[in-house]
């Protein structure tokens, strides 16, 4: 839902039904491991250019999308991430 704010820590850990995901401007933080374990993930989407990820938020099995010069950006490049898809 639009509300949503904050992806908490373990949110969809090891949810091997997770294809792609498309997190709103108002998810503004993504923390440890909410999307680790996900095995089928394709591209997470992430449209809030300030959103807080966490390390280990995200599996190395996705491919992440954001805005160049993000934190979404600097997250693949901390990280060791796939390269970024640009929006």
């Amino acid at each position: 839902p639009e509300s949503v704010q904050i992806i908490g820590s373990f949110a969809f850990n090891g949810c091997s039904n997770l294809s792609n995901v498309i997190l709103p401007y108002g998810v503004s933080s993504i923390r440890k491991a909410a999307f680790t374990g996900c095995k089928n993930i394709g591209t997470i989407t992430i449209y809030n250019r300030n959103c807080e990820i966490d390390a280990e938020a995200i599996t190395f099995y996705a491919t992440l999308a954001g805005f160049k010069d993000s934190t979404t950006e600097e997250c693949c490049n901390q990280y060791g991430y796939p390269a970024l898809q640009c929006l």
